[in-house]
């Protein structure tokens, strides 16, 4: 089925029990979307500058909206879409990525100023000593491009605008980067040392927008900027975790809490 937005998309999101899909748009407007019937039954204008990323809770009670005003807001879905949380602009640039925790407890952040920020749920209370705290925690998604576990993702010369999307597969074997230049780069997961090389795939004829494995760790799917592609990669996974057991090797827990 087709719907018609009537305006621009800008980032898009999937509740957990695909029931709804959040679209983020120019404006500062974002809306939801009945899944099934593909009927817009939600429509906030809070903000006035772009929508950069939205994101459900694991609930699916819960959105998260990040805008380039520099601030994110969290909505009650469930409850006619009511604001309960602010971060009180705490980020110093434009939100480029959020990460749910996997128990709904927590949220993470990042921004154009790589500042990679930790939230109590839903109100967004800051969490101000996170050192080694979220070194095990599960995370929903893993679409935040910095943390002690992808460090390697920014080679000599890179900046954080360089890279626009990151993915993890659910089996935490590899991790997947997009870059401004078109192409992807396929790391041992953790990707946390410059030991450890990647697999350059082009494809993409300018910036990768998004990047995500499919559930089964079988696939990634990838979405082109301008060139409007969306690709399917076929992931041949190898036998055991090299990079896990290199990243023991190196430290280990003790490394993580370090570099948290």
């Amino acid at each position: 089925a087709v719907a018609a937005m009537g305006m621009q998309g800008a980032c898009v999101d999937v509740s957990l029990d695909c029931s709804m899909i959040a679209v983020g748009h120019p404006g500062g407007v974002f809306t939801v979307w009945d899944a099934q019937s593909l009927k817009c039954v939600l429509q906030n204008n809070y903000r006035r500058e772009p929508i950069s990323v939205v994101r459900f809770d694991p609930s699916c009670r819960y959105l998260a909206v990040g805008s380039q005003e520099q601030s994110i807001d969290i909505y009650d879905v469930a409850n006619g879409c009511r604001r309960i949380g602010n971060d009180q602009s705490r980020h110093t640039a434009s939100i480029t990525h959020m990460d749910w925790s996997a128990d709904g407890q927590f949220l993470r952040s990042t921004d154009n100023a790589a500042t990679l920020l930790y939230w109590h749920t839903p109100n967004l209370k800051p969490f101000t000593d996170h050192t080694g705290f979220f070194r095990d925690t599960r995370w929903a998604t893993d679409s935040v491009v910095l943390g002690w576990d992808r460090k390697h993702i920014f080679g000599p010369g890179y900046s954080i605008n360089d890279c626009n999307s990151v993915t993890v597969s659910p089996n935490k074997v590899a991790l997947v980067a997009g870059y401004d230049t078109g192409d992807l780069r396929l790391y041992p997961y953790p990707a946390i040392s410059p030991q450890m090389p990647c697999i350059i795939c082009y494809g993409h004829c300018c910036h990768v927008m998004g990047v995500k494995f499919t559930h089964d760790n079988r696939y990634l799917i990838s979405v082109g900027g301008q060139d409007l592609c969306v690709f399917q990669w076929r992931h041949i996974q190898t036998a055991g975790n090299h990079a896990l057991k290199a990243a023991n090797k190196l430290g280990g827990i003790a490394m993580r809490a370090n570099d948290t």
